[in-house]
């Protein structure tokens, strides 16, 4: 399990904050698992323990052999009151072997119940120290502590494009392990909310807080096993047009055949996205003047995306399928794939293989 930390420029931020909102700060969404905190056994009426009974794990054990699932943390209706949305939903689970220092899972949660977008994330990073931590913090402005949260802690708020979008995000230390919550909203009706800047501070903090407390002592962050279709995509093919191997997944599972994949590797990252909510599947279509894969599903864009000076562009792919449902593919290379401004043959494979798998 790498815990180990070395900085590499990620080309693409979280697929689910882009969507959501078309920008990227810091880093997004962590491990399978069920949600709920029950017993999860039953208790003996009376008399000696048997052997067998002996031997058995406590449920705290099996949680801790399991890896933590950022998800369990907290209940959707305990943030969903914390921020004073009616309820709020998991869009998504991401695991990644090497973030901000360490090793993450996040859990990401909207007001829709719509796979793969976000509004909050919350990522625990385990293993790590405050330089890497903070390392996202070092050139943002208006930064300052809130009081009594963690060993040590940082928020900042700030907007993007033309003001419409706000960010919102705190960074704690306790121990060797980073929780980072990020809070997205926007100026359009129907969003998350639009708290004022002393009541989006109580809430991060009451959510931090309680995060924390539920913490174990020691953070296992296992690797994480897809759900659902996601489980068929053939991460070996994915592996060969990315030029690096994929160790870590997570994944959620909607109606309609809707869900979010998230596969992380220490080079390499992939985010699958089938979006089924008919407003989204019209707005998100690849318009006839762009498609370029014309045989991909019912017409597809595929490309590699600018970047930053030195750094590779990001694959990115939409795929429509059948007008109801549009698959969303968006990859991190490695830097064994080599530079490239248009995708290899290979990364069309990987997006007509995708689009069958979920589509």
């Amino acid at each position: 399990m790498a815990t180990g930390w070395r900085r590499r420029t990620v080309a693409a931020c979280g697929l689910a904050a882009t969507l959501l909102v078309a920008g990227c700060g810091g880093s997004d969404s962590g491990n399978n698992g069920g949600s709920g905190n029950g017993d999860g056994g039953a208790s003996s009426a009376g008399g000696d323990a048997s052997p067998a009974e002996e031997t058995e794990p406590e449920p705290e054990e099996d949680a801790e052999a399991a890896g933590l699932d950022a998800c369990e943390l907290l209940t959707e209706q305990e943030v969903a009151t914390a921020i004073g949305a009616e309820a709020l939903h998991v869009t998504s689970r991401r695991v990644a072997p090497e973030v901000d220092g360490g090793r993450l899972a996040g859990c990401s949660y909207l007001n829709e119940d719509v796979p793969g977008i976000a509004g909050m994330t919350l990522n625990v990073v385990a293993g790590t120290d405050d330089e890497a931590f903070f390392m996202p913090f070092a050139e943002r402005e208006g930064l300052y502590a809130v009081d009594e949260l963690g060993e040590r802690n940082l928020y900042v708020g700030y907007e993007t494009g033309d003001g419409s979008v706000h960010f919102r995000e705190l960074r704690i230390m306790e121990g060797d392990t980073g929780l980072h919550l990020r809070y997205t909203y926007h100026d359009n009706p129907g969003g998350m909310p639009a708290l004022d800047e002393d009541s989006m501070v109580d809430a991060m903090t009451a959510i931090a807080s309680s995060a924390i407390e539920r913490l174990p002592d020691q953070v296992t962050i296992a690797d994480g096993v897809p759900e659902g279709p996601c489980a068929e995509i053939d991460l070996a093919l994915a592996a060969e047009a990315l030029g690096g191997e994929l160790t870590t997944a997570g994944s959620v599972v909607g109606e309609d055949g809707a869900l979010n994949c998230e596969f992380g590797g220490v080079d390499a990252e992939l985010t699958v996205l089938a979006v089924t909510d008919p407003a989204r599947v019209a707005s998100m279509g690849v318009p006839a003047a762009e498609v370029n894969v014309p045989d991909l599903g019912d017409g597809a864009r595929v490309r590699v995306m600018p970047a930053d000076a030195g750094a590779q562009g990001p694959l990115d792919a939409t795929v429509n399928v059948g007008g109801t449902k549009v698959v969303v593919v968006s990859a991190v290379y490695a830097p064994e794939a080599g530079a490239m401004s248009e995708p290899a043959p290979e990364a069309v494979e990987l997006v007509r293989h995708i689009a069958a798998t979920v589509g």
